[in-house]
């Protein structure tokens, strides 16, 4: 599962928090040394403190360049964890989707449905970009997903609908025949799954709408209904080129409970295989950075390398550990795929076509065949 976080999170405040005598003069750090948690591996920064019961939990990776300073094109690279993203090549998720095992679908958009993000090959909405938006879509269901139209049917009508698609679906063309009958094997499970049903997580609306879309991914993990899931939170609420302090506080003050309950979610709630929690690796990063000075309008503009948060079985055992490092002008510094540490043989700066090609090497799959060149940082998964 891959949450992003729109607009570009700041690590400052969050997973790489510093003090002044670890950074040039004109780098932005607003608090003292008191304002930093260190817990098991790690140092969080005051608006990640809350995460400190979760730290043993948790993989850091500090750093991670994805080249471009741009939202839309950072947000296609993030959703599918290459460097040469395009909008015709699947996301990240799609590629581990083609992998499942009994699960219906492979992949599924949750939250705000950006045009760079969007694939073939994703379950989602039905959008279509709104005319000179740029990175926007809009819902031409005048705001019903196509998720909400599947939950107000019956399981009598979603077993009607199944049957119906499986009959076209032997009359179809090779391509067709397979997406009806992925649709029939959609129909027939809802037609025997308990109805999704939203919780009150937060009294506040702006926390409420991200508890909705991480409980709607519980949902359909918890009933393999989906083998992946990309959740989009928010469009560009972190995207602070004005009061950075401010906006950074609010709105990642209002997604670390948010986030902190899912995780709770994931260990309370498990299938016939186990645990979500031993089941489920969670990613959790912006599609860009921000820049380490403020700006003249009390902001931070872009910045090309950003933190990334893992937990989950594929990370088992780095959890609870940090990696990455940046120096005085919050510039990424080489590490050794190794250690993830700065030193050994062959230093690189590890970048998001890394994380992509790690992952599916991790997880058994061949990246070559899936596009994917980057370089294994073994640190993951040591």
């Amino acid at each position: 599962m891959q949450i992003a976080l729109g607009g570009g999170i700041d690590s400052v405040y969050t997973t790489d928090p510093k003090v002044k005598g670890d950074i040039e003069g004109r780098v932005d750090v607003p608090y003292g040394p008191s304002a930093i948690v260190e817990a098991d591996g790690h140092r969080f920064g005051p608006h990640f403190a809350k995460l400190r019961p979760f730290a043993k939990r948790l993989t850091i990776v500090n750093g991670v360049y994805s080249g471009t300073v741009g939202h839309p094109t950072g947000h296609q690279r993030l959703s599918r964890l290459k460097l040469d993203a395009a909008s015709e090549m699947p996301t990240f998720t799609s590629v581990l989707g083609s992998h499942r095992d009994s699960q219906p679908l492979g992949s599924v958009n949750l939250g705000v449905m950006l045009a760079s993000v969007y694939s073939d090959a994703m379950f989602s909405s039905t959008l279509a970009p709104i005319p000179g938006g740029g990175d926007q879509m809009m819902d031409t269901r005048g705001g019903r997903t196509l998720l909400d139209v599947l939950d107000a049917l019956s399981p009598e009508e979603l077993t009607l609908a199944s049957r119906t698609l499986v009959e076209k679906a032997s009359a179809a063309t090779a391509g067709d025949a397979k997406t009806l009958r992925t649709s029939a094997a959609l129909m027939a499970k809802l037609a025997t799954t308990p109805k999704f049903k939203v919780e009150q997580w937060s009294t506040v609306q702006d926390a409420q709408a991200m508890a909705t879309f991480l409980q709607r991914a519980l949902w359909l993990i918890e009933h393999d209904l989906t083998a992946t899931a990309h959740v989009q939170i928010g469009g560009l609420e972190w995207d602070a080129h004005f009061s950075n302090a401010s906006r950074q506080e609010r709105w990642t003050g209002l997604f670390v409970p948010m986030y902190i309950r899912f995780l709770d979610e994931l260990a309370k709630r498990s299938t016939a295989r186990g645990s979500l929690a031993d089941l489920t690796d969670v990613m959790v990063s912006s599609e860009m950075g921000r820049f380490p000075l403020i700006n003249e309008s009390g902001g931070k503009d872009h910045l090309p390398e950003y933190p990334m948060i893992f937990t989950g079985p594929t990370f088992r055992c780095a959890a609870g550990k940090a990696f990455g490092q940046t120096g005085r002008k919050m510039e990424a510094l080489p590490i050794a795929t190794s250690t993830g540490k700065p030193g050994g043989p062959n230093p690189i700066r590890p970048n998001i076509e890394d994380v992509g090609t790690t992952i599916l090497a991790l997880r058994g799959i061949d990246p070559g065949p899936n596009g994917y060149a980057g370089r294994v940082l073994s640190f993951l998964g040591a």
